[in-house]
């Protein structure tokens, strides 16, 4: 989904926007201060706690695509609450905050049970974009 969506791009065009008298060779240049620049990373984490929200919600339609029950994702976000609720949230957290996270996967089960039934009945699955 991460993939699909272009986040590492996402990403790399904010670290020119932020950081345009930089002009960076490689990728792995860019990606060398997106993680070594504290104040680059932090700025940078608004972006990359959306992008994991979209990765979850096309993740979703794409395993409901594949045949996997959608109701079945709520599980695996309640373990990950779980999972998280132990753990001390941090500043540096990359991911949204888990309880927003369950109550959006929640919301989207419902438009990918609708693609999930498409894929057993053998019908072409919803269109869908992935923007």
């Amino acid at each position: 989904a991460h993939a699909l969506a272009e986040h590492v791009r996402e990403q790399l065009s904010e670290v020119q926007l932020r950081r345009p008298r930089l002009a960076y060779r490689t990728v792995a240049d860019a990606a060398h201060d997106m993680n070594d620049d504290l104040g680059l990373y932090l700025s940078l984490m608004p972006l990359s706690r959306m992008q994991e929200l979209e990765a979850d919600r096309i993740g979703l339609r794409l395993a409901a695509r594949a045949g996997f029950p959608p109701r079945a994702a709520l599980d695996f976000y309640a373990k990950l609450a779980r999972d998280e609720d132990s753990q001390r949230r941090s500043l540096l957290a990359t991911h949204p905050d888990e309880h927003r996270r369950d109550r959006l996967v929640r919301a989207w089960v419902g438009p990918a049970s609708r693609i999930y039934r498409a894929s057993l009945a053998g019908a072409p699955p919803p269109v869908y974009h992935f923007r």
